[in-house]
């Protein structure tokens, strides 16, 4: 239902230590996007009778938007970052882009634009943002779409280098979070640059599988029609749900752990929350320790 970003945002963080373990957090992008391509063709159905003052609405819910952003994100960080109507302003930045530029501006915005892109891997913290910090890479975004084909970002962009990965970006995108998590935790960290090069490798490798093999088939076939298309989605849509429902109901499937193990999920099942059974001991080992009991009463 394209809402990841909302459950992400009722957890923790994005920029937490347990983010480093969730392969699939990276969908919260994913979501706002499809919300913002829900919400943009509404928007342009309820003022078909006034195209004329569509710029101007769109300009001002961007402004909106950007506002809530920058002011909210020093109170609301999570939110700011999560939800769809603080990062609208970054999408509508690329609409308004479109709709406003009459005429390709000079190859020097290019270049002023790839270079706020970069200053934005230099400069951007993971305190404070979006907020402000966001305008830097959207900004640079805005001038190098803006800016004509004849100049050096166009001619370097247009380098059959940057084409592949352009080609492959979403393939890419979905690719990377879950390999670097996943083989993190598999490894409790890497050992180094060779190990962390040979992860990299994997992401584009399966990134170019998946664009070749799904991505481009889909999109070019003439076979695969829109019922064909819809059903597949419905089938894997009903697979997902039916194997987190079998996880669910089973309780994680305990049974894949050991007995010792199995004794310590059986406990935690017994907590639930429950901070009235929490206290900080005067003596002994714990001393000073805030601790939460578990389970029956007894020794520990």
């Amino acid at each position: 239902f394209w809402l990841s970003n909302l459950y992400f945002w009722r957890g923790a963080g994005y920029f937490d230590g347990l983010s480093e373990e969730k392969p699939l957090l990276h969908t919260w992008s994913l979501s706002v996007e499809e919300q913002f391509y829900i919400v943009l063709p509404l928007l342009f159905l309820v003022l078909a009778r006034w195209r004329g003052s569509l710029p101007m609405v769109l300009a001002a819910l961007w402004a909106l938007s950007l506002a809530a952003c920058i002011s909210l994100t020093a109170g609301q960080p999570t939110a700011t970052f999560y939800l769809f109507p603080f990062r609208a302003w970054e999408l509508l930045t690329g609409v308004l882009t479109a709709i406003l530029l009459r005429k390709a501006l000079p190859g020097w915005v290019a270049l002023a634009g790839l270079a706020l892109i970069l200053a934005g891997l230099t400069l951007i913290r993971a305190g404070g943002f979006p907020g402000w910090q966001a305008m830097i890479p959207v900004a640079g975004t805005a001038l190098v779409l803006s800016a004509r084909d004849d100049g050096p970002v166009a001619r370097m962009l247009s380098h059959p280098v940057p084409v592949f990965f352009d080609l492959i970006s979403y393939s890419l995108y979905l690719w990377h979070w879950p390999v670097m998590v996943l083989s993190r935790y598999w490894r409790d960290g890497w050992s180094g640059w060779a190990e962390a090069t040979a992860w990299l490798a994997l992401t584009l490798a399966l990134s170019v599988a998946s664009w070749a093999l799904v991505e481009r088939p889909v999109r070019r076939s003439q076979a695969i029609g829109p019922r064909l298309l819809a059903g597949g989605f419905v089938a894997a849509v009903a697979a997902a749900l039916a194997f987190g429902l079998v996880l669910w109901r089973g309780d994680g499937l305990a049974g894949r752990f050991g007995p010792e193990a199995r004794v310590q999920i059986a406990a935690s099942q017994d907590f639930l929350q429950d901070w009235s059974r929490c206290s900080t001991a005067a003596t002994g080992p714990f001393a000073g320790v805030e601790t939460c009991a578990i389970g029956p009463d007894g020794p520990p």
